[in-house]
Formats: structure tokens, C-alpha cells, sequence
């Protein structure tokens, strides 16, 4: 078993989306825990990676002998999912930093509330009507997200009994060239920084 420790760096404010909402405040929230601190599932991150590594294999395919099936796992012509050689876990804030704010919760100094409001941004937005040049009606959305700035953290293992160096290759430049990730990427949101480390 080889472990990826990857570290990913918000460059800009970034959706991780939930799918859910707080009707009357927040019309696309992100998914945070029961402490107020933000996350992404590992399912959505593993996603992410099969859009990159299907990228860097339709634009450099010579350069890359790793099959993505073989690492991120397929569904068969019956319908049969086969696991991958990759797995993936919860992308979370450093644990150091989640432990410090679990202590303060706990003692009192602040409220998952107010975490939650310390690492993200809520913003408003609404459509213009193109006849009269005003707002429409009942058009006003408001988005939470995550801060610029914020560091998350992940650790992705590679079940394998010896290094593989078209595996590694594969694994660490989907990575890096990960630079996106949830909604409003067009919009300039969503810019990432991913830094990987392998423990071998």
C-alpha cells in the first residue's frame, strides 16, 4: 500500500457544493460537518481525478501507460462495478487546525456558527431583466463558499504490493493539474493549488 498525503490550497473562493439550501438565506450551500468546518466527500474528489487523468490521456496519451480503470475502477457491460486500485478519503481542513477548533468549540470560545462563518463567503447575486435593464423578480440567489486561502487535506492510498512508476506518474500529475474545482470555475471561483507527497 503506497499513501498519497495531497494538500489542497484554495486559490480563490470555491463552491464545494452540497446540493442543499437554507430556505430564506442560502439557495447552494456547501457541505460542512456538525463543527461548522467545510469539506468534500471523497466520492467528489475522485471524480475530479478521473476528469484529469481522461484529459491527460486524450491530450498525451504516449505519455502516460497507466490504465484509469485499473486505478479509479469501471462498470462492466453487465452493469458489475469493479473496484479501482485507488482509494480516496474526505478532503478536510489540516488536522492540527480541526483539532484547535473542535478544543475551542468545546470550551466554549466559539460556536460552529461562527466557524463556519470565519471560512466562508456568502454571495448575492440576481438576473437582470433584458426589457426594462432592472432585476427580475424573485431572481435573487445567495451562494455560500469556502475562503480563499483555506488549506484542505487528503490521503489517497494505492493498494499495491510494489512501486509503479506509470501508476505514480499518472496519481501525481492528475493532481497538479487539478486547478478547478466546483461550480462557477468560468466565473474565476474554484481555483485550486494541489501539492502531493508520497509515503511509501
Amino acid at each position: 500500500m503506497i499513501e498519497y498525503n495531497v494538500t489542497i490550497e484554495t486559490l480563490s473562493d470555491t463552491m464545494l457544493g452540497s446540493g442543499e439550501s437554507i430556505p430564506g438565506f442560502i439557495d447552494n450551500d456547501i457541505k460542512y460537518d456538525e463543527y461548522g468546518i467545510p469539506y468534500m466527500f471523497a466520492k467528489t474528489l475522485k471524480g475530479l481525478i478521473r476528469e484529469q487523468m481522461e484529459m491527460l490521456k486524450e491530450y498525451a496519451s504516449k505519455d502516460y501507460a497507466a490504465s484509469i480503470e485499473e486505478l479509479l475502477g469501471s462498470t462492466d457491460i453487465e452493469g458489475e462495478k469493479k473496484l479501482g486500485k485507488l482509494k480516496f478519503t474526505n478532503v478536510e481542513v489540516l488536522p492540527e487546525v480541526k483539532y484547535e477548533l473542535m478544543k475551542a468549540i468545546q470550551s466554549g470560545e466559539v460556536t460552529p456558527s461562527e466557524i463556519l462563518d470565519a471560512m466562508t463567503v456568502t454571495y448575492s447575486s440576481t438576473r437582470i431583466d433584458n426589457t426594462t435593464g432592472t432585476y427580475a423578480p424573485h431572481s435573487l440567489r445567495r451562494e455560500r463558499m469556502v475562503k480563499k486561502g483555506i488549506l484542505f487535506q487528503t490521503k489517497v492510498y494505492l493498494d499495491v504490493t510494489e512501486y509503479n512508476k506509470d501508476y505514480d506518474k499518472m496519481i501525481k500529475d492528475s493532481f497538479q493539474a487539478l486547478q478547478h474545482i466546483g461550480t462557477h470555475k468560468s466565473k474565476g471561483k474554484g481555483h485550486v493549488k494541489c501539492t502531493v507527497e508520497v509515503k511509501k
